[in-house]
């Protein structure tokens, strides 16, 4: 089961990291992206995937950020994600 579970988070790691977006340089730990999963609101991704948006605040730098992430627990595979400021979802505007 242990080694299961290693594989399934290696798997989720690996796919993550495909997801950089290389036009900003933009970088969120694993361990955030699995907690949006977790503790996170979810809500049926926008576009019509199986997949799931899980929104949650991040803290980076001592600053907080909304935070979006677009996961499929069948596959489990996170097909998106994103750090931002302005409404989105269930999330308010966060200032400056």
């Amino acid at each position: 089961m242990a080694i299961e579970l290693l594989i399934l988070w290696m798997r989720m790691e690996i796919a993550i990291r495909c997801q950089i977006h290389s036009e900003e340089m933009r970088f969120v730990p694993v361990q955030t992206l699995q907690s949006a999963i977790k503790y996170g609101e979810k809500l049926a991704d926008p576009q019509g995937s199986a997949a799931k948006m899980y929104y949650t605040v991040m803290y980076k730098n001592d600053k907080a950020y909304n935070l979006e992430v677009l996961y499929d627990k069948a596959l489990n595979t996170v097909y998106h994600f994103e750090y931002f400021r302005d409404a989105r979802g269930p999330l308010s505007k966060i200032s400056k």
